[in-house]
């Protein structure tokens, strides 16, 4: 009998939220958003607590590459964030175009500056 594999796919979601900006518990000088109402038509009695991040998309200063992005994004989740998923994304506002990297299953807002800082240290610049 031939043991478990876990196979790693890449795939596409297009989601329409609205998102606003967040001001603490980031880095300085950089922008990052918060999914305001993430269940849109959800009217269920049990939305998940709001003490706890649900989407957060840390705004980058430009494209990367998302096979490197990957790489570095799994190695900080592996290194310190185990609990945290992170996914490379595009927010389309009107016609600009901000790529962003979206943080979901976070412990607390405050771990958002810590990942921010760890991103920097392997060259990924956030959008002021």
């Amino acid at each position: 009998m031939e043991p478990d594999r876990i196979i790693e796919s890449y795939g596409i979601i297009t989601k329409e939220e609205m998102l606003c900006s967040l001001t603490s518990n980031i880095i300085e000088d950089s922008l990052v958003l918060e999914s305001s109402n993430p269940f849109p038509g959800y009217h269920g009695k049990n939305i998940p607590d709001s003490e706890k991040p649900r989407s957060v998309y840390l705004v980058l200063d430009k494209k990367y590459d998302f096979l490197k992005l990957g790489r570095i994004l799994k190695e900080i989740r592996q290194r310190n964030l185990k609990s945290c998923h992170a996914a490379f994304g595009k927010i389309d506002i009107r016609k600009t175009n901000w790529y962003c990297i979206r943080l979901r299953n976070l412990d607390c807002f405050k771990s958002i500056a810590e990942i921010q800082r760890s991103l920097i240290a392997y060259g990924i610049l956030m959008m002021k």
